[in-house]
């Protein structure tokens, strides 16, 4: 028999919000618009969901919605490689794969 223990979730200062983004539809050839759910938590990280799968837990290091993704391929592909500085601000080059 296996036991297994079930923790609540954690409420406290969870922002939630559906957002629709851009999803390429290879059959159809066009672009359809699919909505996500946000899930920003109080360490500055933003969930996203679709269909209750995480496809994405995102470190934010500002508190504006420049670094939100539009984009399904973005959502699940898209890394970004730079340095910070002391103040965990984005400095000199920055390489998006």
């Amino acid at each position: 028999m296996e036991l297994y223990l079930i923790k609540e979730p954690k409420t406290t200062n969870l922002i939630e919000s559906t957002q629709e983004v851009d999803d390429y539809n290879k059959n159809k050839n066009r672009v359809d618009k699919i909505k996500i759910l946000l899930e920003f938590v109080p360490d500055n990280q933003i969930i996203y969901q679709k269909k209750e799968a995480i496809l994405r837990i995102n470190q934010l290091q500002c508190q504006n919605n420049q670094e939100i993704f539009n984009n399904i391929e973005q959502i699940k592909r898209l890394s970004w490689f730079g340095q910070y500085d002391q103040w965990r601000k984005k400095v000199g080059l920055w390489i998006a794969f």
